[in-house]
């Protein structure tokens, strides 16, 4: 899936900073759970947690 923003474009979207949306593009900081659910709320999907299946030893 393709939106073709700008990072401006998508962080007003998101309702975050340009800065951000850089910074966590480039791996100088890593977003919050929060940061993260808003960046994947405009297309569709939201931050969650999955069980793993328990190892039987």
């Amino acid at each position: 899936m393709s939106l073709r923003l700008t990072i401006a474009e998508y962080a007003r979207l998101c309702g975050v900073s340009a800065r951000t949306l850089q910074d966590i593009e480039r791996e100088v900081s890593s977003p919050s759970l929060s940061t993260a659910d808003k960046q994947l709320r405009p297309v569709g999907m939201s931050v969650g947690a999955v069980q793993k299946p328990l190892l039987h030893q």
